[in-house]
This record gives structure tokens, C-alpha cells and sequence, in this order.
């Protein structure tokens, strides 16, 4: 994921440019943080023990919503926080599992979904096949503001804008096996890369429990759209400010720690 962001910064787009790299030493790029204190220096570590990345941002995100970027920035950023089902490998052009271990297909038209069943949420609850249903439901919701449900227009019963016909329309092209495990149907036979180009890619899953109760209409608006405060993916929100982001690694990302302790925008 961090090879991305370099990738992306310096070959593409230029919004993001490396500032500092991990392992610094005096002099190696730290720089005096919002709190005052030397950033990327975690709590019981010398200066020599630091384990972080500074990355500059052309444009600061307001927001960082992983399912309505305002810019593309959010998008890369979001992605640290919440997993995409799967997602491609630069070096081999190969897909490979994130969120979920597995999208498998025997028709081309209705693709099995099985998610990671160690994947949690960092309040410590498991990330299930509930949360990826609702996320598809508020994704295809016309009251809800987001940039990324389009590509729900190849699953049968959404519409070609990839929204359901009314707030309250049934998922018949997505239905949930187990806890773990959600089939969806498309309109037509579909490549299965192609399913996971826009969907495994595209679709990042929203913790049910704390997002249930929040009137879709105004979702856009909720602070948890702005600072997410409970995530699945490698890093977390610690800081946010109008120039300045921090994130802390997941000690207990279901893939295993991240060899950074910290990350700084």
C-alpha cells in the first residue's frame, strides 16, 4: 500500500511527495508535530528507533469518506484505513485478496464473495458479511452522497446510474450466504477480473453497528465521514487537522502489524 502511494505520487498524479522515510535518525526528516513533539516518535521510542513516513499532499482532504472522494488523494488515503475486497498487484497485474480471501465464480454471473473471517473493525468487532451489505445498500441509496456506487450498475436490480430504484429497494442481486460469505448476481455474464475491478476494487465495507442509526440523507455530514474513528485496514486515524493528518499502525490488522508504527500526511 505504501509502495502505491509512492508510485502513484511520483509517476501519476504528483499529489503526494515523499518527505521523510522510516528508520530516521537525528536529522533524517522529523519534523515538530501539532503537539509539539518530535513526530514519528512513538511512545517508548528513541529518536533512533523511529519506524515512520512523512508524505506532503498537494491538496489536504477535507473529508476522508472512503465511499465519496472528493479528491483522489482521499481515495489513496482511505485505502489505509478501509480494505477493498481485493485489489492489483503492480508487479504481477494480478489480483490479490484483501478483505476478502476469495471471489469465485462458475457462471460468470453470480460471483461468491468470502470474506477474511479474521478481519475485525478496531473496536474490536469482526467485520462480516452485514457490514458489506449495508455498505452496498447505502451505496445504492439515491439520498446518500457518494462517488463510488456506479459501479453497483452491472448487479442485477440496480439501476444503470448504480442506484436502486428507491431508498427502501430489496438487494436482488446481492444476498448474504453466511456471515462471511455474500453471493452477487450481475445483469449479464461478467469476466470475473472485471467483477473485481469494479467491485472487489471499488467497494470498501462500513462498520454497520456504528453507521446503522444515521439517516443516509445526512451520512455525508456525520463526523464519521470526516475523522473515521473505527476501521479494518493497516493504519488508523490518530490526528486530523485542516494541514495534517497521523495515522497509527493496527496492531491488530488481520494481516499482521505494519512494519511502520506511524504514517504522517
Amino acid at each position: 500500500m505504501i509502495r502505491r502511494l509512492f508510485i502513484i505520487a511520483t509517476l501519476i498524479t504528483m499529489a503526494f511527495v515523499t518527505a521523510c522515510s522510516s528508520g530516521g535518525t537525528e536529522g533524517s526528516g522529523a519534523q515538530e508535530s501539532p503537539s509539539g513533539s518530535p513526530s514519528g516518535s512513538p511512545s517508548g521510542k528513541s529518536a533512533n528507533e523511529r519506524n515512520y513516513i512523512t508524505i506532503g499532499m498537494a491538496v489536504p482532504p477535507q473529508s476522508l469518506s472512503p465511499i465519496n472522494y472528493t479528491h483522489f488523494s482521499v481515495e489513496r488515503i482511505s485505502s489505509i484505513m478501509f480494505q477493498p475486497l481485493v485489489d492489483l498487484d503492480e508487479d504481477t497485474q494480478q489480483f490479490v485478496p484483501m478483505l476478502a480471501d476469495s471471489i469465485e465464480t462458475a457462471d460468470n454471473q453470480k460471483f461468491v464473495v468470502k470474506l477474511n473471517a479474521n478481519a475485525k473493525w478496531t473496536d474490536g468487532k469482526p467485520v462480516t458479511a452485514d457490514d458489506l451489505i449495508f455498505t452496498i445498500q447505502l451505496l445504492g441509496n439515491p439520498d446518500v452522497v457518494q462517488s463510488v456506487g456506479s459501479v453497483l450498475s452491472i448487479v442485477e436490480g440496480f439501476q444503470n446510474n448504480g442506484r436502486l430504484p428507491s431508498a427502501e429497494g430489496d438487494l436482488t442481486g446481492v444476498k448474504k450466504v453466511d456471515d462471511y460469505t455474500v453471493e452477487f448476481k450481475t445483469k449479464k455474464p461478467t469476466d470475473l477480473d472485471m467483477f473485481k475491478e469494479k467491485i472487489g476494487k471499488s467497494i470498501k465495507a462500513l462498520p454497520k453497528h456504528i453507521l446503522e442509526s444515521v439517516d443516509p440523507k445526512t451520512l455525508h455530514q456525520h463526523p464519521f465521514m470526516q475523522e473515521p474513528n473505527v476501521s479494518n485496514g493497516p493504519f488508523k486515524l490518530a490526528v486530523k487537522q485542516a494541514q495534517y493528518l497521523e495515522f497509527d499502525a493496527n496492531k491488530d490488522y488481520f494481516k499482521g502489524t505494519p512494519k511502520l508504527d506511524k504514517l504522517f500526511f
